[in-house]
């Protein structure tokens, strides 16, 4: 069984089409095969009347945590809490599911292939300049930024049990640590399998105004403490992370003197529109 983790603060129509994207799954056959849980940190009373009938309707089972918590990481990690699943996958509320296939093929993947740790893909990032643009692993050093979009991984329980879960002191970057501390055990792409199921087929719609996309060098320099913390800022870490700062500073110059057009052609010639 997989978990899907979503969390949530009184953003109700971002929830809203969240949970809708897995609404195929209220199948009786897939009882086995997810679970979800939705922590629900915030006070709006259209999210918890929703998420009420949502597990109501659901033939999924469905756990539904209503209390505060203290942000995205302490959220993560009640998920995780309670999470039954062989494996986790954190499910962004306002991003949304378009490979309705991913989980169940996923549960079955990991029961047949001991040997991976972790399954990630490719994504829709719905970036606010430039619209909906296609991204997939970097592969890269880690020091350019996550290698893999947290939203499209599944990564086994024990992983979570061997190097601990994410990290409060971290307000954007909690996940980027968590994969740094996955490479410092060991558990890198060699341990992970890269999913392909269908070809140029993304896993994922990303809501491209999330935290770190907003705000990029508080996240650079959460980036760098996460290296640093880790042991991991070797010297093609730190240059990583090094030209990840000079690409964003490239772009501020081109916001701030109204090239937004040049900027949207570049970030078009880098990642396929859709």
């Amino acid at each position: 069984m997989i978990s899907i983790v979503t969390i949530t603060y009184n953003n109700f129509i971002e929830l809203q089409k969240t949970l809708t994207s897995l609404f195929s799954y209220q199948d009786q056959h897939l009882s086995q095969t997810i679970e979800i849980i939705v922590v629900n940190g915030g006070i709006c009373p259209n999210s918890k009347k929703f998420l009420n009938d949502y597990q109501l309707k659901s033939k999924v089972n469905v756990t539904i945590i209503h209390e505060p918590d203290g942000g995205i990481a302490d959220a993560f990690n009640k998920g995780v809490h309670k999470a039954k699943g062989k494996a986790i996958s954190f499910l962004n509320s306002g991003d949304l599911l378009l490979d309705k296939e991913y989980y169940a093929w996923s549960d079955k993947f990991l029961d047949q292939h001991p040997e991976y740790e972790f399954i990630h893909g490719d994504v829709i990032f719905n970036d606010t300049l430039c619209g909906p643009l296609k991204m997939g692993p970097t592969h890269k050093n880690i020091g350019r930024g996550m290698p893999y979009y947290h939203q499209t991984m599944i990564v086994r329980t024990k992983v979570f049990e061997k190097i601990g879960g994410f990290d409060s002191a971290y307000r954007i970057n909690m996940d980027y640590h968590f994969v740094c501390k996955m490479e410092k055990n060991g558990i890198d792409y060699s341990k992970g399998l890269y999913y392909k199921k269908y070809q140029d087929r993304p896993l994922i719609l990303m809501d491209g105004r999330g935290i770190s996309a907003t705000k990029e060098w508080s996240s650079i320099r959460e980036s760098y403490h996460a290296l640093r913390v880790t042991q991991m800022l070797g010297l093609v870490n730190l240059y990583g992370l090094v030209t990840r700062f000079i690409f964003m500073s490239g772009r501020m110059v081109l916001i701030k003197f109204n090239l937004q057009k040049l900027l949207i052609c570049l970030k078009k010639i880098k990642h396929p529109s859709l």
